[in-house]
């Protein structure tokens, strides 16, 4: 099972990343993948979208990343797209993603850029996640 945990760790930011792809890395079928998560009381994607969520609420508190728009550390993260983050975000966190990150004019940049990320291409605020 550490391999596995090892695994999901070192690929949560990878959008593809599955009960599948992890079933199939590990030579082992979907449903033998589910019991070990089932033994533990959870599942491959909670636990997946625990970890994402968790790391993105870490990056939008980092005052170093206070340029990075929302959608880019939510992409960072593996999200592909911003109701999956948001929805995510809500059921892992204990408050709303906006109260993370940056205050004042920070959170004016980035309340602009994920507004403006849905259904077009936003304009590059920010030097990229490392």
């Amino acid at each position: 099972m550490q391999r596995i945990d090892d695994h999901i760790h070192d690929r949560l930011s990878d959008p593809q990343l599955s009960p599948r792809s992890i079933a199939a890395a590990h030579h082992i079928s979907i449903g033998y993948l589910h019991r070990l998560f089932s033994q533990r009381g959870s599942s491959v994607a909670t636990r997946i979208r625990q970890l994402r969520s968790e790391r993105a609420r870490q990056d939008l508190q980092d005052r170093t990343q206070d340029q990075v728009p929302i959608h880019r550390v939510a992409n960072h993260w593996g999200f592909v797209d911003h109701s999956t983050f948001t929805r995510a975000f809500r059921r892992e966190s204990a408050s709303p993603r906006k109260r993370y990150g940056a205050t004042g004019r920070q959170a004016a940049i980035r309340s602009e850029a994920l507004k403006t990320s849905r259904g077009k291409q936003t304009e590059e605020r920010a030097a990229p996640l490392t």
